[in-house]
């Protein structure tokens, strides 16, 4: 994260490719969610590579949205193994993160995502990349502003009961430490809360930046 090396790779970020971003949501809302996403992705972020994990086939036809399915909607308190069993799958050690009501309401800057990417790939110890406001509040310490951009790069301190380490809203993940405590908690909610206090005693560490690169309504 030298000022050097940002600079260098701000101007050069578009050999990487991007991170696929995965979408979580259910039966009741597949087509909604895909339209959404579709009409907000092409508006604030159209290099971005989008795929929405649900259950039946959606009747909504999209050109730029791909759907994968998790096999039968069983209710959320099936959806941590059904989301296990799947990124244990996939060949992607990095990716995107999010559930279906979040959708984007400003630009996004392609070239930080790309950077993201790089981060995470050459900093095994980096489980999250926080991209929304929601770990900025919390306790952090600042690592360095980041060159020809706005955005500086934060790292969140361990401090039980403070920081949520694990967060369904738009992060950027490190495979393996979205895996680790994921098929121990029913659901994303149990997760988040039960699963960031015993992530306090591990080594990953969670970063962000601010301003937040994404905005975004919760419906």
């Amino acid at each position: 994260t030298s000022s050097n090396r940002n600079k260098t790779f701000l101007g050069n970020c578009k050999r990487f490719r991007q991170m696929k971003i995965y979408i979580t949501t259910c039966d009741q809302r597949i087509d909604q969610t895909i339209e959404m996403y579709e009409y907000c992705i092409q508006k604030y972020w159209p290099q971005a590579d989008v795929y929405v994990l649900g259950y039946k086939q959606p009747t909504y036809k999209s050109d730029t949205i791909k759907f994968i399915s998790l096999g039968e909607d069983k209710g959320p308190n099936h959806l941590n193994k059904q989301l296990y069993e799947y990124f244990s799958s996939i060949e992607d050690e990095n990716f995107i993160f999010n559930v279906d009501d979040m959708p984007i309401i400003r630009p996004v800057d392609n070239e930080l995502m790309l950077y993201t990417k790089e981060l995470l790939e050459s900093n095994k110890e980096i489980g999250r990349v926080g991209l929304s406001a929601d770990n900025s509040n919390r306790p952090h310490i600042k690592i360095s502003d980041i060159d020809n951009s706005n955005y500086s790069l934060f790292e969140n301190t361990n401090t039980i009961g403070e920081t949520y380490k694990l967060s369904a809203v738009w992060s950027a993940w490190n495979r393996e430490y979205f895996l680790l405590y994921l098929n121990e908690f029913d659901n994303l909610w149990k997760w988040e809360v039960d699963g960031s206090i015993k992530s306090n005693s591990d080594n990953f560490k969670i970063l962000g930046y601010t301003p937040a690169p994404i905005w975004f309504a919760h419906l």
